[in-house]
Order: C-alpha cells, then sequence, then structure tokens
C-alpha cells in the first residue's frame, strides 16, 4: 500500500513553492516566490524548503508584508 508520508508537510511546500491557476485562468505567484525559484534552479531541496517555511510562520501576522518578504528574501538566500 502507498502511503503520501506527511501530506500536510507536504502541501505547505508545495503552495509555497509551485504557481497555481486563479479561477479565471490567471496564474498565481507562489506564496513565497524566492524560495521558489531556488528550488526550482535545483540550488535547494525538500529540507531546505521546509526549514524556511518553519521560520517564516514563525513571523507573527502583525509584522507588515515587506518585512516578511524580506525575511524569506533572506532566509532563501541563506538556504542557497
Amino acid at each position: 500500500r502507498l502511503r503520501i508520508a506527511e501530506p500536510m508537510r507536504r502541501r505547505d511546500q508545495m503552495s509555497a513553492t509551485a504557481t497555481f491557476p486563479s479561477p479565471t485562468g490567471q496564474p498565481l505567484p507562489p506564496q513565497h516566490p524566492t524560495l521558489a525559484e531556488a528550488f526550482a534552479d535545483g540550488h535547494v531541496g525538500p529540507a531546505h524548503v521546509r526549514a524556511v517555511i518553519d521560520v517564516l510562520d514563525q513571523i507573527p501576522h502583525a509584522v507588515d508584508h515587506d518585512v516578511k518578504i524580506a525575511a524569506e528574501r533572506q532566509m532563501a538566500e541563506i538556504a542557497v
């Protein structure tokens, strides 16, 4: 019997790094575009993506969006 190991973790990784179509068919950018680019280029692996997502999930919701984007860029650079 085949099973998917840690399906929630895999879903989080997929939504952070994949591009999905909107209801109108337009492509939506990934949640973490810098990390997605590094993952697509093969510079980071699934373990790196998981570690970066775990750190970014700890940022409080009250933090400005620009600060979150900068943190994502910095974490992706560190992972590379």
